[in-house]
């Protein structure tokens, strides 16, 4: 089948049927559009690793290219018995 540009293709799938398509577009996009792959997009070149903190951490990447995964480690917590037979959570190191 062939299609027009500008022309758009519509089907009826029964409920739980298979569709198997493979669309091929014969269009120039416009410059920026689609075309770029993460190889194309400059690297991030800054930590992959965050610790949490009360104030906002803003990394930029977007539109960058991540080689890594962006890891924020864990915050430290402990509990501990207190005098009057509960728990006292600590949100710090030990």
């Amino acid at each position: 089948m062939t299609v027009s540009p500008g022309a758009s293709v519509t089907a009826a799938v029964r409920s739980g049927a298979a569709v198997d398509a493979t669309i091929t577009a014969n269009a120039v996009l416009p410059a920026g559009v689609g075309t770029q792959t993460y190889r194309d997009r400059e690297p991030y070149t800054g930590d992959y690793e965050a610790v949490p903190s009360r104030h906002e951490q803003v990394f930029a990447t977007a539109g960058k290219s991540m080689q890594l995964d962006f890891t924020v480690t864990e915050i430290p917590y402990y509990t501990t018995t207190n005098p009057s037979g509960g728990y006292t959570a600590i949100i710090s190191e030990e």
